[in-house]
């Protein structure tokens, strides 16, 4: 008998879909994965979508039926609109996938894609994690499609996570040194296999500590294995030239600092000699940590006590603050404060780091100069730079700049 209700047909078929894929966890793991911290439940509500084709279609009929359990976020919650517009887009890639590759070899009887979906917490990020069980011909499989979203409901990648444009690079080296060594890699697999697999965009969750690659099965390891999720610590990633001398979270404190001092001394392509910038410099450099920082602002303006602003810039510079350039960023000096605008534009330059050597007391540090965000394509490379830091007590990351040259 044809079933009209709606509510029978999701959940008949829901039934069926948990009932015919049961998916492969049998692929170990390197490390174990910490608990994770749960979003709070009053910043979004888990809602289902279903679709069927054709369109006018019901479960007993279709040609193709796609079950997707999604999050919809709450538009009070400040990121809440970015994450909504990133789950929609997800969700027509996955109809486009549907309709361009699984419908054509459906073999099922109906084929079916059914999603389920997770959300993590992560410090200042959050993933939402897409597990796609797909039933379309004789084998099914299992996918898994991660969002990953800074606390501004920002799309980013795992690049971004550990600051590093050789993410890809690094993540494919661990998956295939763990294959091999453990056995479990196919025959004839190399490197460009693992960096074809790997997708550090969208194939990637991370907690506070640790990040999970799923691979798709076949993909680098026999069946047999089915899907891989394999667990590795993000401090893994760590440039290997900075090991002996940073801590995963030490370097990504100096990082801040450091790439707020290669924007500073970009614009007018400036040098740093002996803790001395230029006004203009130090001025942006100033003016680019308060407005990234949590600061309170009041109509757009964060008011800093003088002695505060110039003790900050001496304990990361050695040197008093040499005076304000208004080019480099809006600042006034009004009744012993510092007034910021933090509508002040931001340009976004890195340090690729390629070498550290520490000698006499200082680290060395030489690298690229690359404009642009992490592990994306739009990343353009501008100079050669080096950079010289002297531990320090007093510094909020526990450096000071010493030097820092251009090098074009």
């Amino acid at each position: 008998m044809k079933r009209t209700s709606v509510f029978i047909c999701i959940l008949l078929a829901a039934i069926m879909l948990f009932s015919a894929c049961g998916e492969n966890n049998d692929s170990p793991e390197p490390t174990e994965l910490p608990p994770a911290t749960a979003a709070p439940e009053e910043e979004y509500r888990i809602t289902h979508y279903i679709r069927y084709w054709p369109e006018d279609a019901d479960y007993d009929s279709c040609d193709y039926c796609c079950i997707i359990e999604l999050p919809e976020f709450s538009k009070t919650y400040s990121a809440g609109s970015n994450m909504n517009k990133a789950v929609q887009s997800y969700i027509e890639e996955l109809q486009r996938r549907v309709e361009d590759t699984y419908m054509s070899r459906s073999v099922a009887e109906p084929p079916y894609t059914e999603v389920s979906c997770e959300i993590i917490h992560a410090g200042s990020f959050t993933n939402i994690i897409f597990n796609e069980s797909h039933c379309y011909e004789a084998q099914p499989y299992t996918h898994t499609y991660v969002l990953l979203f800074d606390e501004r409901g920002n799309e980013v990648n795992l690049g971004d996570v550990i600051k590093s444009y050789h993410a890809d690079t690094m993540v494919s080296e661990l998956i295939y040194n763990y294959l091999t060594e453990n056995g479990m890699a196919r025959n004839g697999l190399n490197l460009t296999d693992c960096m074809a697999a790997a997708d550090v965009n969208n194939g990637v969750s991370i907690t506070e500590s640790a990040f999970t690659v799923y691979v798709d099965e076949g993909a680098l390891a026999p069946y047999e294995y089915g899907q891989l999720k394999l667990c590795f610590s993000l401090s893994e990633l760590l440039p290997q030239e900075l090991r002996g001398s940073f801590t995963l979270d030490e370097y990504l404190m100096s990082e801040a600092y450091i790439s707020m001092l290669v924007t500073a001394n970009m614009v007018r392509e400036s040098n740093v000699t002996d803790g001395i910038m230029t006004e203009y410099a130090a001025t942006s450099f100033m003016g680019s940590y308060y407005i990234n920082s949590d600061y309170e602002k009041e109509k757009g303006i964060i008011s800093v006590p003088k002695a505060e602003f110039e003790e900050l810039y001496r304990s990361i510079f050695n040197k008093d603050f040499p005076g304000i350039d208004t080019g480099a960023c809006n600042i006034e000096l009004k009744n012993d404060c510092y007034l910021i605008d933090e509508s002040t534009k931001q340009y976004e330059f890195h340090l690729d780091i390629t070498d550290a050597v520490s000698e006499n007391g200082m680290l060395i540090l030489t690298g690229d100069v690359i404009y642009g965000s992490f592990g994306y394509a739009n990343t353009e490379y501008v100079c050669h730079a080096s950079l010289v830091m002297r531990p320090s007590e007093a510094s909020p990351f526990g450096y000071e700049f010493v030097d820092y040259a251009l090098s074009f």
